[in-house]
């Protein structure tokens, strides 16, 4: 008690000597730093507008957010935990209107390599599907804003995906995957799909095929394009004349089929009545090599003995089909994460052009009991 009271009267001594020298009796005010709400009064916008500047959020120009974050780092401002949102990325999947699914094995891998680099490094990791047309007469960026979306790894982009020039005015940071329009190919993961058809096409050579089908699963992307020259380049360097016939796609079935399981068996029903048969089919994914096996199977036709099959992807199902599939093995989760951190790099840095080509990543042929020498007669 008598501490207490020791204390006020010390308190009450100071403030009356504080007074007689002159001392403001309250303590002067601190003065405040830079804040969110500072730069705003600056530029006259709203802090909401500084925050999504300051995180390179798409929807606001690339003027203001020029502006906004040279002045922030001028001053040393740097938003709070609380006011900085978990950077996320996601994945969008251009479809067609008659697909049954947004996924297939090489879907699914190329999103396991995304997210195990979010995952890694705390990032978020979100998905949007939707078809070419209404990605192209929407706001892209707004849409992707409004799902607080930072950043993008694009799939199944052609060369008539047209809302990738949106996205380079405003500088949204974007990576394809496999296949792009020339206006987004500096910002794509890929492998060396040429290099890697012909790789395949020689190894059906080298057992003695010459009738070798080529199932176009991938007619209109990059990818499709880039593994059919190989396909070509291989027959011309055996001095085989490439048969037009051999290359089959969707459209010139007209059969309405809706995935490469439908493809596959549909081309290979086809080509096995013609006259002058194929003895091997080169398909462009596992759903289409597992289903070309089937339908062999179905018209009594012995794989290896009679008909060999080599597809690309390489999920799990294809060493545990009878025979084992032959494939193409491509790292698609390795390309997804490579995609995935040229976003986040994108994000970090505000780069609106790649200072390195277009990366390719490798693949690797692996046999197995699908393919075998060339039946004779």
């Amino acid at each position: 008690m008598l501490f207490a009271k020791a204390c006020n009267i010390a308190i009450v001594f100071w403030l009356r000597i504080s007074h007689i020298e002159g001392m403001p009796a309250k303590l002067p005010k601190k003065k405040k730093g830079p804040s969110i709400y500072s730069i705003a009064e600056e530029f006259g916008v709203t802090p909401g507008t500084v925050s999504r500047a300051l995180r390179n959020r798409p929807e606001i120009s690339i003027e203001t957010r020029r502006i906004i974050r040279q002045r922030a780092s001028e001053i040393g401002f740097k938003l709070r935990n609380f006011e900085t949102r978990v950077t996320n990325i996601c994945v969008v999947i251009e479809t067609v209107p008659q697909q049954r699914s947004l996924f297939s094995a090489y879907v699914d891998a190329v999103l396991d390599g995304v997210w195990r680099y979010c995952d890694d490094r705390g990032l978020e990791l979100s998905l949007f599907g939707d078809e070419q047309e209404r990605m192209n007469t929407c706001d892209l960026v707004r849409v992707m804003g409004r799902r607080g979306v930072n950043g993008a790894v694009f799939l199944n982009s052609t060369k008539r995906s047209r809302y990738f020039a949106s996205l380079n005015e405003q500088n949204f940071p974007y990576c394809c995957v496999m296949t792009a329009p020339a206006e987004a190919r500096q910002w794509m993961v890929h492998s060396d799909s040429e290099a890697l058809a012909k790789r395949a096409t020689d190894h059906l050579l080298d057992l003695g095929h010459q009738r070798i089908a080529f199932l176009d699963s991938l007619e209109g992307l990059d990818v499709g394009e880039e593994r059919k020259a190989g396909y070509f380049k291989a027959l011309q360097e055996a001095g085989i004349p490439s048969d037009p016939s051999l290359v089959v796609t969707p459209k010139e079935l007209g059969s309405g089929t809706v995935d490469d399981f439908d493809f596959a068996v549909h081309s290979v029903r086809t080509l096995v009545a013609r006259k002058q048969a194929p003895t091997a089919f080169l398909t462009m994914s596992d759903e289409a090599g597992v289903a070309a096996l089937h339908e062999l199977d179905a018209q009594n036709i012995s794989v290896p003995k009679q008909a060999s099959v080599i597809a690309f992807d390489d999920s799990r199902l294809c060493a545990f089909v009878k025979p084992g599939l032959t494939v193409v093995s491509v790292p698609y989760d390795r390309i997804g994460r490579e995609a995935a951190a040229i976003v986040h790099r994108r994000l970090e840095e505000n780069l609106s052009e790649s200072p390195n080509p277009s990366p390719r990543v490798g693949g690797e042929l692996i046999v197995r009991g699908s393919t075998g020498p060339a039946p004779r007669g």
